[in-house]
């Protein structure tokens, strides 16, 4: 995707669509990176795929290096919210506590049947749907700060143009249906969320040779092998973090842990401001998955346990 023409149709669509605001060049950023969120599933991905063509633009109408590169590095994150995520995946790959339920508490179905639980049960899809109301307010507070920037840099805008609205749709109209494609099978149980990286693959490669036309057969493989290294230097942490998890479990980490934050009285919005702060720090020297691998299985058996 980040190869072909899916990331500048969409682009066009989302300049089509807030032009005519102030900062409207801004907001197009932000929610072009919406729009590939729910495509790619991937922040990385999508700062690189709207960034590399919005930054320079954003740039060129006098919005700033430091605010372009802000906006674009801090809406492209939203690929962590926005479904279907990578992370949130991996996140309920690595949940030791199976997504059960405290006593008392009836938010998520609890999962008895361990062995037999499904991908759904143990709570992709209900992560999904929590990530996209956070995803949609911080899109909508970024456009708010846009709006705002545009006005005191009094950037130009473009008149409101329903034409090129339709016209840029039906150019972006492939890579428009792709979220749909994934969401609606997702919850419609045709895929689970796993399998639907799958379907992403072979829907990109369709509409990028074969109706953009922007990728020949012979680019291909330039792509798979960097995806491919790209993918071993993940297995590579996914193989350590687990192998850390293991050692977690087996010297009772988690079970020590929740004795020593016994003792400390902190309380439920105590355990929620360190949790934070240990995020904080950690988000200092790893990235999200690696991030993740480590300490959700730390942390979640003692916020089930508290």
């Amino acid at each position: 995707m980040t190869e072909g023409d899916i990331a500048r149709r969409l682009i066009g669509f989302a300049q089509a669509l807030f032009c005519w605001l102030p900062g409207g060049l801004a907001i197009s950023a932000i929610f072009a990176c919406v729009f590939f969120a729910a495509i790619s599933g991937s922040s990385p991905v999508t700062v690189i795929a709207i960034g590399s063509i919005m930054y320079p633009a954003m740039v060129k109408e006098g919005y700033g290096e430091r605010f372009s590169s802000g906006l674009v590095t801090s809406a492209g994150s939203l690929g962590i919210l926005i479904p279907p995520s990578i992370p949130m995946i991996v996140y309920a790959i690595v949940d030791p506590t199976m997504f059960q339920e405290p006593e008392g508490n009836g938010f998520l179905p609890a999962c008895q049947d361990t062995i037999n639980c499904t991908e759904t049960q143990l709570g992709v899809t209900d992560l999904f749907l929590a990530g996209i109301m956070p995803g949609l307010i911080i899109a909508i507070l970024f456009s708010l700060y846009a709006i705002s920037v545009g006005l005191k840099l009094k950037v130009n805008t473009s008149p409101f143009s329903l034409q090129r609205i339709l016209a840029t749709g039906r150019l972006g109209i492939w890579s428009l249906l792709l979220p749909v494609l994934i969401l609606g099978g997702i919850y419609s149980g045709a895929f689970t969320a796993t399998a639907a990286a799958c379907v992403a693959v072979v829907y990109s490669i369709i509409v990028e040779r074969f109706i953009h036309r922007s990728i020949r057969f012979i680019d291909l493989k330039r792509v798979v092998v960097d995806s491919m290294i790209l993918i071993g230097a993940l297995l590579l942490i996914l193989a350590l973090a687990q192998g850390f998890n293991t050692y977690i479990h087996r010297a009772e980490v988690a079970a020590n842990a929740v004795k020593l934050l016994d003792a400390w009285q902190l309380g439920p919005v105590g355990f929620l401001l360190f949790v934070n702060l240990i995020l904080l720090v950690a988000g200092c020297f790893m990235d999200v998955l690696s991030a993740i691998l480590i300490l959700v299985p730390l942390l979640s058996p003692i916020a089930h346990a508290l």
